[in-house]
């Protein structure tokens, strides 16, 4: 396994979890300021109603925050990231099968680009 498609199937996995636990998450919508009197608290306002967060210490920014990462929004974009990732990794196995010559330019190019997509931890 290359170092490239061993970072791609790290960011795959990572994708994976944040999926995984969205979907085990409340439905939502979630919203933040639906009570007047407490602009901080974050509610799902859907089917299963409830109260999501309450417990203080947090600013409206945050509570913001995490009524945006609403359940289905995230399940919606770790979609797309994990299709862009299979693509990526069907191009990997296509310039990576052995019938093509890895120092051609356009080779070269494709490996440059999921390089840059996938780029190494900085430490």
């Amino acid at each position: 396994m290359t170092a490239l498609r061993a970072r791609i199937d790290a960011r795959r996995a990572v994708v994976v979890e944040r999926l995984a636990l969205a979907e085990a998450a409340t439905p939502g919508p979630w919203e933040c300021g639906v009570h007047a009197m407490d602009e901080c608290r974050i509610d799902a306002t859907g089917p299963e109603s409830m109260t999501i967060y309450d417990e203080g210490g947090h600013g409206p920014d945050d509570a913001r925050h995490i009524a945006a990462n609403d359940p289905a929004v995230v399940i919606a974009e770790c979609r797309r990231e994990l299709a862009a990732i299979d693509a990526d990794l069907a191009l990997l196995d296509f310039v990576e099968d052995g019938a093509h010559d890895p120092a051609h330019p356009w080779v070269q190019d494709i490996l440059i680009n999921l390089a840059a997509r996938y780029p190494e931890a900085s430490s």
